[in-house]
């Protein structure tokens, strides 16, 4: 039995394929439904990264969640987020001490646009 020498594919690069961000947002008051996009989606993506301790839970990549063990929240944040190729920076991080905890204010800047964000960071 000998291997065909021409299999009709074609081995040349393929183009890359931009990420879908149309998805189901997420309501914290119970309702369902609706569908999100673009910046909106991002601003949910952002909330969702840092809500979710990364490693805790086995259904999610680890890519997905905030490394919370870490010592520069700043860079643990951005890490985080540049994990989707969609964010492109992270900009003008600011910290505040709130009690136990650093309030975070910095700019997202995405494929779709930029935003602000603010977060609650444990210490």
């Amino acid at each position: 039995m000998s291997v065909p020498e021409q299999t009709g594919l074609d081995w040349t690069a393929a183009e890359a394929v931009e990420r879908p961000s149309l998805t189901y947002p997420i309501h914290l008051d119970g309702r369902t439904g609706g569908r999100i996009d673009g910046l909106a989606a991002m601003r949910q993506f952002v909330f969702k990264q840092l809500s979710t301790v990364r490693w805790e839970h086995e259904v999610y990549t680890g890519e997905v969640g905030l490394e919370r063990s870490s010592y520069d929240i700043a860079a643990a944040v951005e890490e985080a987020l540049l994990a989707d190729s969609r964010v492109l920076a992270v900009e003008d991080m600011q910290m505040r001490r709130e009690g136990d905890g650093v309030s975070l204010t910095f700019t997202v800047r995405t494929v779709f646009g930029s935003f602000k964000e603010e977060a609650m960071a444990g210490v």
